[in-house]
């Protein structure tokens, strides 16, 4: 007959714990490789194969101004506006200007240049970093737009030249509109990993200030002793070294350590 100690219990746990964690990952990241497509005739629209839609139009205004104008960028300093689903004109007005019914547009100590024209638009989607963009292009340049699900109404970010002397520049769009649904309306929730964060944290809330009553009112404990299992958290450093010794092993418990002969 064989006795399992609490460490090797604890570590078999901590096993099957990190097994859980790595599934909703792959849950999570099979939705992310979905892949959203333009939808025909439309600078501002995609829609991937299961029917879910991400739409910008919300975004559009009827005039020739930038929805973004002037942004410094982080990498050549240079000023970037940018307008989807649409012509803009910069500076607005002037019909001469070579950022005249563009997407795009980069304002320099070199001038005005036209960066991305706002048709044809190219929904895309970069495996490396498993994220959605639009591209724009003008000439030899390129400008990617990337596309952020959030809470705010619309937020841009420049980089600029993703090198010196290059024809490639970045952008990031944060916006709940970037957010994919099924009928194109932004909805925005929490995620199954948040959901699951915030119970834990609550549930360590509820155990901690729960247990320091108990243990201080019923029991009279005091100073460390008011921590609930006080004993098991001091020697829990052991325990999770334990547990990566075994997850290391492939969850495969040596026998002279799992288990005592009687």
């Amino acid at each position: 007959m064989m006795k399992l100690r609490v460490s090797d219990i604890t570590t078999v746990l901590l096993c099957h714990s990190i097994d859980v964690l790595l599934r909703l990952s792959l849950i999570h990241f099979t939705f992310a490789d979905e892949i959203c497509k333009g939808v025909p005739d439309s600078t501002c629209r995609c829609k991937t194969e299961s029917g879910h839609v991400l739409d910008l139009s919300p975004l559009v205004n009827t005039t020739a101004y930038p929805l973004f104008y002037n942004v410094t960028a982080t990498s050549d300093h240079a000023l970037y506006s940018y307008k989807p689903c649409g012509p803009m004109t910069v500076p607005v007005g002037d019909m001469n200007s070579p950022c005249h019914n563009v997407a795009v547009c980069q304002v320099s100590h070199d001038g005005i240049v036209n960066i991305g024209n706002f048709d044809p638009v190219h929904f895309m989607y970069e495996t490396e970093t498993k994220s959605l963009y639009i591209q724009y292009t003008a000439g030899n340049k390129t400008t990617k737009v990337y596309l952020v699900c959030s809470t705010v109404e619309k937020s841009l970010t420049v980089k600029g030249e993703t090198a010196t002397n290059s024809t490639i520049y970045d952008m990031t769009l944060h916006t709940k509109y970037a957010c994919l649904s099924k009928d194109g309306s932004p909805k925005i929730g929490l995620s199954v990993g948040s959901i699951l964060l915030i119970l834990f944290f609550v549930g360590v809330l509820i155990y901690m200030v729960g247990g320091i009553v108990l243990l201080r009112c019923v029991r009279g404990a005091r100073g460390f002793e008011q921590i609930p299992n006080y004993d098991f958290w001091l020697d829990f450093p052991v325990l999770v070294k334990d547990g990566v010794m075994f997850v290391t092993r492939g969850c495969k418990a040596e026998s002279d350590r799992t288990y005592d002969q009687i």
